[in-house]
């Protein structure tokens, strides 16, 4: 994962978590525990192993997840993040799959992605993109399609974004991604 972020945006907040790990044994967990406070405190120990102090991790019914250190907040889950900003919409009709935001508490360093599938095009939901955030301000700095895949990087006010689009046969995901420049 940490790797992805890293690919996508460099000053993604979530690099002060040393994730590898702590993302396996979250998925341990989960998988041995399932939701409880058992597999909360596993967390809580391995990112307080890995040099993260006073972690806490609340797992919620719903799969939604949020995780308090010292140092940075990160909630995940198939919602909007009430942090996500407002100037970066979600494609009307599209289903949420996943979504991540995050906030380094000590540079204020924000970052997040929200993963969407639609019956949409690749190529219409990338233009929908491209249209939304140009009319908000938005500047494009770089646009790619490489076979079924499709990447738009955009920014504002310090800001960075990119939306990755594919197909995914009858359906196409749409990743987008926010972070600081």
């Amino acid at each position: 994962f940490l790797v992805y972020c890293r690919t996508i945006s460099p000053h993604y907040p979530i690099s002060t978590i040393r994730t590898a790990p702590v993302l396996s044994i979250l998925a341990m967990s989960l998988m041995l525990f399932g939701c409880s406070s058992v597999s909360e405190r596993v967390v809580e120990d391995a990112m307080e192993q890995e040099g993260n102090e006073n972690v806490d991790v609340d797992m919620n019914r719903d799969g939604s997840m949020e995780i308090e250190s010292d140092t940075v907040k990160v909630t995940t889950g198939q919602n909007i993040p009430a942090d996500w900003p407002q100037d970066i919409p979600l494609l009307p009709g599209a289903t949420i799959e996943s979504s991540m935001f995050g906030t380094n508490k000590e540079t204020n360093e924000v970052g997040g992605m929200i993963t969407l599938s639609t019956e949409m095009s690749p190529q219409d939901a990338l233009d929908f993109y491209a249209d939304a955030l140009g009319s908000d301000g938005w500047t494009e700095t770089a646009r790619a399609t490489m076979g079924p895949s499709s990447v738009l990087s955009m920014t504002k006010d310090g800001r960075a974004t990119a939306v990755m689009v594919q197909s995914d046969g009858a359906k196409s995901s749409v990743t987008l991604t926010i972070g600081n420049e």
